[in-house]
């Protein structure tokens, strides 16, 4: 999974003008690894952050278990999902992974091309609202449950992120493509997750705090990146997201950060260090279908209010820190942008303190 590029509203702001440190939170301890058992009610996936309700199941002694993982690496890729067992007496019964980003292989098709099924078959159909990759056969486990039938489905929004779902029959040995097609309307994850991503059902969600999500491999959320258009080293924190740096585009003027976990919303940061200015005069430049009802709310101590710009038809919350001879101007892009978190920048605290430390 990857990042994706967004338009620049800083940039253009301090173009006009040129002629033209903050404190973090102090990190919390990481919780112990523990996966998470329901058995029915509300709960947000800590890694996607969609919002979805199990239901009672009626097998006896049925219980849902959530244990979510991700992965970076030193180039920085990120793989993460959402995993919601199904289980009987303790008896792992199904399985259910959630995954929502932006997939490297491209288009939905080739998504679900790519998975590894043996007697593989693949159909496009039309699901709770939206139109469907499926591919499906028989998953080969590197455990003793050996060979089991499953199939996973990928659905797009234009311009945004892909959601790819899951499902595992892990108490059948074998089954027809008829058969799996005819129990999918009867999965409830799959469906409550996919009405959650078509509807931006989302909530706020620290999923580094949470018990039941643990990293993959030895590359931290909190880790030293570079941030290639600044020349600096960043070093992000400990403030329960994950966090990684879009590679630069073109003669970029801006860094970009985007925030991988949760996925949703989908949030970037763009940031900017203008020398020789102040905030107040950067500020007084960002004029360009500017909007002072949607300041950012929730600032740490030394960051100044900057307008909502208009962005792609989005709105665009900017915040200045005044350093010595420079100021850092930063802009948050949410998608979608009505929600609490584009405006609130109180979770952003530890990120901004560690970007003020980077470009003072």
């Amino acid at each position: 999974m990857g990042a994706r590029a967004r338009s620049s509203s800083i940039v253009l702001a301090a173009a006009a003008a040129a002629v033209l440190a903050a404190t973090g939170v102090a990190a919390a301890e990481p919780p112990a690894h523990a996966p998470r058992r329901i058995t029915a009610g509300p709960i947000t996936l800590p890694l996607s952050g969609l919002q979805v309700t199990l239901p009672r199941d009626k097998r006896k002694d049925f219980a849902w278990q959530v244990a979510s993982s991700f992965s970076l690496d030193a180039n920085g890729g990120y793989d993460a999902r959402d995993v919601v067992d199904e289980l009987v007496k303790d008896k792992l019964v199904g399985g259910n992974w959630v995954i929502v980003g932006h997939f490297d292989a491209g288009g939905c098709a080739k998504v679900v091309a790519a998975t590894a099924f043996s007697d593989a078959w693949s159909v496009e159909r039309d699901q709770w609202g939206s139109r469907w990759s499926i591919r499906g056969g028989l998953f080969t486990f590197d455990s003793s449950l050996g060979k089991r039938p499953a199939l996973v489905m990928c659905a797009s929004r234009e311009g945004r992120k892909q959601l790819l779902l899951y499902h595992f029959f892990l108490d059948r040995e074998a089954m027809t493509q008829k058969a799996m097609l005819a129990a999918l309307p009867r999965l409830p994850v799959l469906e409550r997750a996919a009405r959650a991503w078509r509807s931006d059902g989302t909530a706020p969600v620290e999923p580094l705090r949470r018990a039941e999500v643990r990293t993959r491999g030895a590359v931290t959320a909190a880790r030293t990146v570079r941030l290639p258009v600044a020349g600096r080293d960043l070093a992000l924190p400990d403030d329960g997201f994950v966090w990684g740096v879009t590679p630069p585009d073109g003669d970029a003027d801006v860094d970009w950060l985007w925030r991988a976990a949760p996925a949703l919303p989908e949030q970037s940061l763009e940031v900017m260090r203008v020398p020789g200015m102040a905030c107040r005069e950067v500020i007084a430049t960002m004029t360009a279908a500017a909007r002072a009802d949607a300041s950012p709310r929730n600032l740490p101590a030394g960051w100044q209010p900057g307008p909502a710009l208009l962005v792609d038809g989005a709105l665009e919350r900017t915040a200045c820190l005044d350093v010595q001879g420079a100021a850092i101007v930063v802009g948050l892009q949410t998608v979608p942008d009505d929600v609490p978190e584009a405006s609130d920048f109180g979770p952003l605290a530890p990120l901004l303190g560690a970007l003020a430390a980077a470009l003072k």
